[in-house]
C-alpha cells in the first residue's frame, strides 16, 4: 500500500498486520505452564491482540478472575513488560467503571495479569438486544466516567472500542484492556503538562485520524474513539469507512454520514463534536464530554430541583416563625381572656349582691271596707 507520507502507511499498515496476527492459537489454554499453581484455568474467555484471557480461579482467595497473558509471538521484546504496565495502570484506577487488577507476575517467562471477572457480557454482544437510546447513552456515560478517571491520573486508554467495553449483569459498565495505554509526559503550548502516547498497536477503525497518521495521541484521542463506539451502538454501523487508511482519513475529514437514527438533536449535536477530525474542534476534555452526556434536560431538572429546595425550605422557616409567634403571642390573648372572665363573674357577683340589699317590696294589704265588699253577699233566706 502506498501512501502519501511513506512512513505513516508503513506504521499503518503495520497496524493492521497485527490486529490480524492476534487471531493466532495459542497453545492449550489448559497447559499449566500458562498459569502459576495458585491459579486454576477453568476456559479461555476472549482473545485480544496482545494475549489471551481465561476464566481461573484463585485457590488462595478462592474466587474467580480474569486471567491474561501474552500471546507466543509476542513474548520477548517490550511486549511482556507493556503488558505489566497495563495492570499497574489498571491499579492506579480504583473506580468502578475499570475493570480491577489483583494481581501480576512472571511465569514460565510469560507475563501475567489476574483481573476483576466481570459477570456479563460485551458491548458488542450486549447491543445484539435492541436498545434504546437512553439506554446506549447510560452505559456510554459509564464508560466516560472511567475514561475521565483515567485521563486525570495521567492515562491515556488509545483503544478505546466496544470490545473493550464490559457491560455487567449489575447494569455497570466498565472500560477495559488497557494494554496499548502508555502515560507519558510533555509540554503543551500553554506550558501545562498532558499526556502523549507512543506505539502501533491498536484498533484502526477506531483510531482518531492524529494517530492514523502516526501523530502522538492523547486524551483527545480517546475522546474521538469514544465517539466512533457510541455512533455505531446507536446508530448500527461505524460513522466512518476505508478500505485503507488514506480512506479512512479522507472519511473522517468530509465529516461524519447524515444519521440513520433518529436521536434528540443535542446527542447528535454531542457525538458529531466528539467526532471532529480537528483535535481542537472536540470537547476540550473527556469530563467535558461526560457532561455534555447529561443532556440539556438533566440540568434543567436538578434547577427545578434547587428550586423546589428553596421553595420548601422558605415554607419551613415561615411555619416555624408562624408557629413561633402563635406560642408567643399565647400568654398575652390567654390573659386577657382570663381578664375578661374575672370582669364578668365579678359583674355577676356584684349584680347578686345589689340584688340581696335591697328589701322586697310587699304589696299592700287591702283595708277592711275593701275586704267586706269584696265578700259575696248572702241573700236573704226567704
Amino acid at each position: 500500500m502506498s501512501e502519501p507520507g511513506g512512513d505513516s502507511a508503513t506504521s499503518a499498515t503495520a497496524i493492521l498486520a497485527a490486529g490480524a496476527a492476534a487471531t493466532a492459537t495459542p497453545r492449550d489454554p489448559r497447559d499449566p505452564r500458562e498459569a502459576p499453581a495458585r491459579y486454576r484455568l477453568i476456559e479461555r474467555l476472549d482473545e485480544g491482540a496482545m494475549g489471551v484471557v481465561w476464566i481461573a480461579e484463585d485457590t488462595a482467595l478462592h474466587r474467580k478472575v480474569a486471567f491474561k497473558v501474552l500471546h507466543d509471538r509476542l513474548l520477548g521484546g517490550d511486549f511482556q513488560e507493556q503488558l505489566a504496565r497495563e495492570a499497574r495502570t489498571m491499579a492506579r484506577l480504583n473506580h468502578p467503571n475499570v475493570v480491577a487488577v489483583y494481581d501480576v507476575g512472571v511465569h514460565d517467562g510469560r507475563t501475567f495479569v489476574a483481573m476483576e471477572l466481570v459477570v456479563g457480557r460485551s458491548l458488542g454482544h450486549w447491543l445484539d438486544t435492541p436498545r434504546r437510546w437512553d439506554e446506549v447513552v447510560a452505559v456510554f456515560r459509564d464508560v466516560a466516567a472511567g475514561l475521565v478517571a483515567a485521563h486525570d491520573a495521567g492515562v491515556v486508554h488509545r483503544d478505546v472500542k466496544p470490545g473493550n467495553i464490559l457491560v455487567g449483569d449489575d447494569g455497570r459498565a466498565r472500560i477495559a484492556d488497557f494494554g496499548v495505554a502508555h502515560a507519558g509526559r510533555a509540554r503543551a503550548p500553554d506550558g501545562a503538562a498532558t499526556d502523549t502516547t507512543q506505539g502501533t498497536i491498536g484498533s484502526p477503525a477506531y483510531m482518531s485520524p492524529e494517530r492514523l497518521r502516526g501523530e502522538p495521541a492523547g486524551a483527545l484521542g480517546d475522546q474521538f474513539s469514544f465517539c466512533v463506539a457510541l455512533y455505531e451502538a446507536l446508530c448500527g454501523a461505524r460513522p466512518f469507512a476505508g478500505k485503507t487508511m488514506a480512506d479512512l482519513l479522507a472519511a473522517i475529514t468530509a465529516g461524519p454520514p447524515p444519521w440513520p437514527r433518529p436521536v434528540p438533536a443535542w446527542l447528535e449535536a454531542t457525538v458529531t463534536r466528539g467526532l471532529a477530525a480537528d483535535p481542537a474542534a472536540r470537547f476540550p476534555s473527556m469530563r467535558a464530554l461526560s457532561d455534555a452526556l447529561r443532556g440539556p434536560a438533566e440540568p434543567l431538572a436538578r434547577g427545578a430541583a434547587r428550586v423546589r429546595i428553596a421553595v420548601g425550605a422558605v415554607v419551613v422557616v415561615a411555619a416555624a416563625v408562624a408557629t413561633t409567634l402563635a406560642v408567643v403571642g399565647r400568654g398575652p390573648a390567654r390573659r386577657q381572656a382570663a381578664q375578661r372572665r374575672r370582669g364578668r363573674r365579678q359583674a355577676r357577683r356584684r349584680s347578686m349582691a345589689g340584688s340581696a340589699a335591697t328589701p322586697r317590696r310587699r304589696r299592700p294589704r287591702p283595708s277592711s271596707s275593701l275586704r267586706s265588699a269584696r265578700r259575696p253577699t248572702t241573700p236573704p233566706s226567704p
